[in-house]
């Protein structure tokens, strides 16, 4: 070959350059997107494991506050509100790296004051600066960032997380507000579920109840409009009166469907149904999901179950089942499972009817 031949760095290279480049970005893109998952898992995982220790709900509040700092970096600090729906007004039940003043000035704000109270509100987040004119209490610290985020289980506001910035640091990002709304319903979900945990060994306050009309209104005001697009219920549904704590019953309904609905499938049906089988009420939850092997269904109803099968990670505390069952023995009822891998899962619930 010619040497004095000119080498070909015109344009005829030029697209198979930007080919390269292209995919090179592509290439980054994706592991960025991939270490963004890995560490959205790894929070989250986080807190489920906290949420599986200590069952006191102050201990608890600490640990997934601890586990959530960790996310804003190593001098960030903040604090956990709990809604007092009844007051309508936050209560602040945890807190790390704020000073007693500060303690002692916000142990409670308004629903709609401030950043805090906006946030428990509307169930959005918020991510503001320090000069944000939302942000109306009076402070003795130098000017911080602040992230509120919302706790949420069941399509319902719980509480709020607050985290206050350290002074220079970059806001965070959009797929960070992704995560910080990922922690807002996991810590959520950990709260009630502690919550009502413990009070299940408390006194049920029983009223005369119908049940099927309880599990029509349920069925239409705690899922989401997706989820309701996929419940089936057999039809009519019968109307069944028994002794019962309403909010109980409920939470066990709710714990149970929305269970079947988590694991199976994204668009497969959940069945519900209600029958009276003698003196007793047969509430009936089918799912069409993986199942759970055969020597694992003793353990379904035991706290933080989850099947040895279950690939994908959902949200939860592993509490949700324990809890019905609860529920449902101390209605002096019974609940039983069957399943069959790969063609789903089936609970039961079996309760008394009230003697006419």
């Amino acid at each position: 070959m010619d040497e004095r031949q000119p080498k070909r760095t015109g344009p005829a290279r030029e697209p198979h350059v930007r080919e390269l480049d292209r995919a090179v970005a592509d290439l980054r893109s994706s592991e960025d997107q991939l270490r963004r998952r890995n560490e959205e898992l790894e929070v989250l995982n986080g807190l489920l494991l906290r949420a599986g220790g200590p069952m006191r709900l102050s201990d608890l509040l600490d640990a997934l506050l601890s586990a959530a700092l960790r996310v804003a970096g190593p001098n960030a600090s903040g604090g956990i509100f709990l809604l007092d729906d009844a007051r309508r007004e936050l209560r602040l039940s945890a807190h790390r790296g704020v000073d007693d003043t500060f303690v002692a000035r916000e142990r409670t704000v308004r629903l709609g004051e401030c950043l805090c109270g906006q946030a428990a509100l509307t169930g959005e987040v918020i991510v503001a600066g320090a000069d944000d004119p939302r942000h109306t209490r009076p402070t003795n610290r130098e000017p911080h960032g602040h992230a509120i985020i919302p706790l949420s289980s069941h399509e319902q506001v719980l509480g709020v997380l607050f985290i206050n910035l350290p002074t220079g640091q970059t806001p965070p990002t959009a797929e960070r507000e992704r995560l910080f709304r990922l922690m807002g319903r996991q810590i959520g979900i950990s709260i009630e579920n502690a919550q009502l945990y413990q009070r299940t060994d408390a006194e049920l306050q029983r009223e005369s109840l119908e049940l099927g009309g309880l599990l029509r209104d349920l069925s239409a005001r705690a899922f989401t409009a997706d989820e309701r697009a996929r419940l089936r219920h057999g039809n009519p549904i019968p109307q069944l009166r028994l002794a019962g704590d309403r909010s109980w019953l409920e939470r066990a309904l709710v714990n149970v469907i929305g269970n079947a609905l988590k694991y199976a499938p994204g668009d497969s049906p959940v069945r519900v149904s209600l029958a009276a089988e003698g003196d007793q009420a047969l509430v009936t939850v089918t799912d069409e999901g993986p199942g759970i092997p055969a020597e694992e269904l003793p353990q379904i109803f035991q706290r933080f179950f989850r099947a040895s099968n279950t690939r994908r990670r959902v949200e939860g505390s592993g509490l949700g089942l324990f809890i019905a069952r609860k529920v449902v023995e101390g209605h002096g009822g019974e609940a039983t499972v069957q399943s069959e891998l790969g063609r789903g899962t089936t609970i039961r619930f079996r309760l008394p009817l009230l003697v006419s």
